[in-house]
């Protein structure tokens, strides 16, 4: 069993039924996920004497690690199959989930930001503001992709695997409505982010083969080449969206990200350098698209 103290500065109370209701239909799918287990009187949740909020639910027995072949790009491929047939299972399920307010809503963010950019403290941080915004009138992703339950934080850490496979999903309490491009761009923005934080080369065999992953078992009569444009694009959107969350956070007072002191001076040099980051994603990953150069 875990027991686990729920941050309910970030999350609603509600997740908890969320969290009965998704992971009693994934298992009704075939997955094997974590369940609820209730109080004595039969709650999902217990408020305790100080306030704080509390639920259990079973443990799933895994490799406790990452395989050792975590890096490899023909993981990938399973990576992306695997978060297709998540979305396939989730479409499904109709269920208004207590979400984060705008969590993962670029449009919504987009314009909250615009009516921060003129507070920016300095020329740099303006300039940053020009990028992104130039940066999000571009971006095209489908317009016929349907809302749909996503996941909302896919990365790797919260899948579970076995003999080096990933087999399930853990960490459910993002669950929103969005697109399946939310999923994609998010967990496919922190691959690319690990590479720009190392200095290395983009990981291109990765996102090719969690493209062809995914577009096998989701989407075969699109060609991989559109498909792997889509899937570029819905990585840069994560980018835009975060560097624009962290520009705001200069100036809005909320403090939404926490930073280690040790290594950045101020709050404004954290959220500077963060967004000049997802700027680099972008910038990188723009070049996969630019005319003549070949798709990855």
């Amino acid at each position: 069993i875990i027991v686990q103290k729920i941050n309910t500065a970030v999350f609603k109370r509600g997740i908890t039924s969320d969290f009965v209701v998704v992971t009693d239909h994934l298992t009704n799918e075939g997955w094997e996920v974590p369940r609820a287990v209730p109080t004595e009187a039969g709650a999902v949740d217990f408020v305790d004497q100080e306030g704080s909020l509390w639920r259990a639910m079973t443990f799933v027995e895994s490799d406790g690690d990452k395989p050792l072949n975590s890096e490899s790009p023909d993981l990938y491929t399973r990576y992306g199959g695997l978060l297709a047939a998540m979305h396939a299972s989730l479409a499904k399920l109709d269920h208004e989930p207590h979400s984060i307010d705008h969590f993962h809503d670029t449009p919504y963010i987009a314009q909250h930001f615009i009516d921060f950019a003129d507070k920016l403290p300095d020329a740099e941080t303006k300039a940053m503001a020009d990028v992104l915004l130039d940066a999000y009138a571009t971006l095209e992703l489908p317009e016929d992709t349907e809302n749909q339950l996503i996941h909302a934080d896919p990365k790797t850490d919260n899948m579970l695997f076995r003999s080096g496979e990933p087999f399930t999903y853990i960490d459910w309490d993002t669950l929103m409505e969005g697109t399946i491009w939310v999923d994609i761009g998010d967990m496919l923005r922190s691959v690319v982010e690990d590479s720009v934080l190392h200095g290395e080369p983009l990981p291109l065999a990765k996102l090719q083969h969690f493209s062809e992953g995914y577009r096998c078992v989701a989407m075969p009569d699109v060609s991989p080449e559109q498909f792997q444009e889509w899937v570029i694009a819905a990585t840069q959107r994560i980018a835009v969206e975060l560097g624009m969350r962290y520009l705001v956070d200069i100036v809005d007072g909320r403090d939404y990200w926490s930073y280690d002191e040790t290594q950045y001076p101020t709050r404004y040099d954290y959220c500077a350098q963060r967004a000049a980051t997802q700027i680099t994603i972008y910038n990188s990953l723009s070049q996969l698209l630019a005319p003549g150069d070949a798709h990855v």
